[in-house]
């Protein structure tokens, strides 16, 4: 039963080796494609932003027009005054209402001012956009040749899964699974020489000693043997096993 785990584990690391690298580029293309969103959004913030800001601009534009038109009438009005309080009315209505022009120029130009920073802005992350929709090109295209690299490969681990399943029973695959969930697809682990003279071994994954027994019946009969610390399904290389039956033989 170990040999059968062991085969299927061997699958199963090439399987997640292939995996990670397809998922490597899929995550990179991914993060790429958020980028230009973010960028895009970005974009969308500051031309509005823009747009706002210009037309305020144009208001207070207005605002100073429609002003000095009524400075205009107000000033035939003082040349046409009949008397002294009427024109001193007249100007001081003009110098009141020069000082609200003075104020929506002021405002207008400050709009402006601060629509052509946005406008910079703009033009600035228009070319980050393009910069990054040639990363994000790449990144895909990377993608899909990594992709189509390891299609085949992919295809004939699966297959060859499928067939080291056989003969495997549901509650020896559910326990090995849980490993594979447990310890980030680490199910298994080879044993380890501490000390040969001693006849000491240990987990490859956790280090901690394996019981000479676990080890003896691991090795005589292929039971299904878990570590005593990390629970993962040991395995024995072939040097260690014939160590072991040669210090088996002399005693």
């Amino acid at each position: 039963m170990t040999e059968k785990l062991l085969k299927l584990y061997r699958i199963d690391e090439q399987l997640k080796s292939l995996k990670s690298r397809l998922q490597a580029a899929q995550q990179y293309y991914n993060a790429q494609s958020a980028k230009v969103k973010a960028l895009e959004e970005q974009l969308k913030s500051l031309d509005e932003e823009r747009k706002h800001l210009a037309a305020a601009a144009a208001n207070f534009e207005n605002e100073a027009k429609t002003i000095e038109k009524r400075m205009d009438t107000l000033r035939e009005r003082m040349s046409s005054s009949k008397t002294n309080k009427e024109y001193t009315a007249f100007l001081t209505e003009l110098n009141t209402i020069k000082l609200d022009k003075d104020e929506a120029e002021s405002k207008a130009l400050e709009h402006m001012s601060q629509a052509e920073e946005i406008e910079e802005r703009v033009t600035e992350v228009k070319s980050q956009i393009t910069e990054r929709i040639g990363v994000q090109k790449i990144a895909r295209k990377e993608f899909e040749e990594r992709k189509e690299a390891v299609a085949d490969r992919l295809a004939e681990l699966e297959n060859e899964r499928l067939e080291a399943l056989k003969g495997i029973p549901e509650a020896t695959l559910a326990q090995y699974e849980e490993q594979l969930d447990w310890n980030d697809g680490q199910a298994m682990a080879p044993v380890i020489e501490q000390d040969r003279r001693n006849m000491e071994y240990a987990c490859g994954a956790c280090h901690m000693s394996i019981p000479i027994e676990r080890l003896s019946s691991l090795l005589s009969r292929g039971d299904l043997t878990l570590c005593p610390s990390c629970h993962r399904i040991l395995y024995v290389e072939n040097e260690i096993r014939e160590v072991f039956d040669k210090k088996l033989a002399k005693h």
